[in-house]
């Protein structure tokens, strides 16, 4: 056979070989959104729920392949305080939670890091009815069995910093920083082979 196209050949079985990539529901009681707005002295940190219906697909040697998809529930907002919960998610400059009842992020592209097991996901967010793109950087804390028998779970944690201005958040611009931190913490669950 030609050298050429034993190599071809190789490279045609190594595809026909590699895994699958891996979908994964996202588990929104073990998942979460957090927060920290920077005020005057104190800090107001706060936390969202993730919504339902949210899938992440991974494959460690083909990040073309990975994406994700995950909703947040305006409305879920808690800052542990009802009055200002009910201010931010309904009063005009906050969250127009009425008319935009879910934020929104989808993944465009994975990168590798130098660090191991830490990748770069750009994505377009959406919140407010605006849209625009972020870069997460998300680590992977791990896989394996779950606690039901034939499930395995996945756990991620990703952070950003949001300027909230560019989506219309702008209230209290003096009182309240328009650099956001952000952490989210993920878990997916997937069917495996009862073993």
């Amino acid at each position: 056979m030609h050298p050429l196209r034993f190599v071809a050949v190789l490279v045609a079985l190594s595809a026909g070989l590699r895994a699958a990539p891996l979908t994964y529901e996202l588990d929104p009681v073990h998942s979460s959104v957090t927060f920290s707005a920077k005020t005057l002295f104190t800090p107001i940190h706060g936390s969202f729920l993730l919504g339902e219906g949210g899938v992440l697909v991974f494959d460690r040697e083909n990040l073309a392949a990975c994406r994700i998809e995950a909703t947040v529930p305006i409305a879920s907002l808690s800052t542990r305080n009802a009055v200002r919960d009910k201010n931010i998610t309904t009063k005009e400059g906050w969250f127009a939670a009425a008319n935009f009842p879910v934020a929104r992020f989808v993944s465009k592209r994975w990168q590798y890091t130098d660090v191991s097991n830490c990748f770069r996901i750009t994505g377009d967010f959406t919140l407010n009815g605006q849209t625009e793109e972020i870069v997460i950087l998300a680590t992977l804390l791990g896989t394996g069995p779950g606690l039901e028998p034939g499930v395995e779970v996945i756990g991620w944690e990703g952070t950003v910093t949001l300027d909230r201005t560019r989506f219309g958040v702008t209230s209290d611009a003096q009182i309240i920083a328009k650099q956001i931190p952000v952490v989210l913490t993920l878990q997916g669950v997937r069917k495996v082979s009862a073993p």
